[in-house]
């Protein structure tokens, strides 16, 4: 899986279809929008890291401090290492906990959030560690997406090659804003809520949809967010 395509090479094709119109002063922002509206769509795999090192836990304490570049916290456990091998007990990911300082087991504990004002992850209650018995806090979230400037449009994309395509046709869209082409479409909100697209913006939204399905592959079951379904539309635009 290769990840070739930098921010220059998408300036360069995209301003073939803007014949010539000057965005120098705004190339990089251009990138940056449209890179991250891909980004913070979902979870993509590719964007996914480990806590590491993993979070010591302490008894009698509910917060624990987060790794700084979290974006949106993936998965979460509970890993037991005082027996061989590792026990592992895997936590919910809820929205927010609130405080709770009476001690649980940690086989009692089942969620977990992220609490991104304080940068902390907050376990369901306060574990009650034993003597003798050692445990941590590991998982997997989503890193912060990067930011695009002029200094480093030579980078290259976050996504695989294949998916270049998605990001084209996001830059193509905002292109043709900037030029007040209607090619580049609109979004109407419908009486039940869901959002119709047309032009330019369009064939993004068909093409950012596609790269979902792609990827859903094998995730039939929607371990991480089984309240956000592959069709459901995102709150983004």
């Amino acid at each position: 899986m290769a990840f070739s395509y930098s921010g220059t090479d998408a300036i360069n094709l995209v301003r073939e279809y803007g014949h010539g119109i000057p965005v120098t002063a705004v190339d990089s922002q251009i990138v940056d929008i449209i890179s991250s509206m891909i980004y913070t769509r979902r979870p993509w795999k590719w964007t996914i890291t480990q806590i590491s090192p993993s979070i010591a836990i302490v008894d009698g304490t509910q917060d624990y401090n987060a790794p700084a570049q979290i974006y949106r916290l993936t998965r979460c456990r509970i890993t037991d290492t005082t027996p061989t091998p590792d026990v592992y007990h895997e936590l919910t990911i809820k929205e927010s906990l609130p405080p709770n300082l009476t001690k649980q087991s940690h086989t009692a504990i089942q969620t977990v959030a992220m609490d991104y004002p304080t940068g902390q992850l907050r376990l369901e209650a306060a574990i009650s560690v034993s003597a003798g018995t050692t445990l941590f806090i590991d998982g997997d979230f989503q890193a912060n997406p990067v930011k695009w400037t002029d200094l480093n449009l030579a980078a290259n994309f976050w996504f695989p090659d294949h998916y270049f395509n998605v990001q084209i046709e996001g830059m193509k869209w905002k292109i043709y804003q900037l030029m007040d082409d209607p090619r580049a479409g609109t979004i109407v909100i419908a009486r039940d809520g869901r959002r119709q697209y047309s032009g330019q913006l369009g064939i993004f939204m068909a093409a950012l949809e596609s790269m979902e399905v792609s990827e859903d592959f094998g995730n039939s079951q929607g371990v991480i967010w089984p309240e956000d379904p592959l069709g459901a539309q995102s709150a983004y635009l």
